[in-house]
């Protein structure tokens, strides 16, 4: 499973991290996780590889918020 989060909190990139890798090990998923600060750089990486399974966005971010994200993906 690819998953994507995206905050600009590293603890908070990190700590959900951890939380989908040990659901995916308990499961017997395997996890791919890719962390992003900002929707810029996470949209800079989506023109390049659209295949996720999960897009985890935090609503309140620097100059793209996490709302503003998922409407210019659905774009």
């Amino acid at each position: 499973m690819r998953i994507t989060i995206c905050d600009d909190e590293q603890a908070q990139q990190i700590l959900l991290q951890k939380y989908l890798l040990e659901w995916g090990k308990e499961h017997n998923i395997p996890i791919e996780t890719n962390l992003f600060s900002s929707g810029e750089s996470f949209l800079f990486s989506w023109e390049e590889d659209k295949v996720y399974d999960l897009l985890i966005f935090d609503i309140e971010m620097g100059k793209m918020n996490g709302m503003e994200l998922a409407n210019e993906i659905r774009r």
